[in-house]
């Protein structure tokens, strides 16, 4: 167990749900302001009178909270070890902890940003024509 955490570390994984307790936090703002507009007035009093801020931490909070980063690297770790014999994790941690292997880490990291960044601009992008193909498609349909 502990071989495999220290292998889920080399390769990044605690990184990995470190940045999926950021996404849940954020999501959950998101959420919060769906659920609590601040353009209502009677929304606006009633959370006032629930002490919004409070309220909204602790939301937040909770919802970030659903998976905490050791559970889910418990989870990993149970079932990344499954088919996995000692001798190949242990040459698996070997290699990520090497400089060859933080190299490689350091790449795919930076792949995966530049990725993650590129497929924003692209859904933006590509969305934007479908909406265009869309409203086109509407208009000739109303005459």
């Amino acid at each position: 167990m502990d071989l495999l955490k220290r292998l889920a570390t080399a390769q990044g994984m605690t990184t990995v749900f470190e940045l999926q307790h950021l996404f849940e936090r954020d999501q959950a703002h998101r959420e919060f302001e769906r659920l609590f507009p601040d353009s209502s007035p009677e929304v606006r009093k009633l959370l006032e009178k629930m002490e919004v801020q409070a309220a909204r931490e602790r939301f937040e909070t909770s919802r970030a909270e659903i998976f905490a980063r050791d559970e889910l690297l418990d989870h990993w770790v149970e079932s990344y070890g499954k088919n996995l014999a000692t001798e190949d994790i242990a040459a698996m941690v070997a290699y990520y902890e090497s400089p060859v292997g933080r190299k490689d880490m350091a790449a795919t990291q930076a792949a995966k940003t530049e990725l993650a960044r590129w497929t924003q601009q692209e859904r933006i992008r590509r969305s934007a024509g479908l909406v265009r193909v869309l409203l086109e498609s509407t208009s000739k349909a109303e005459r």
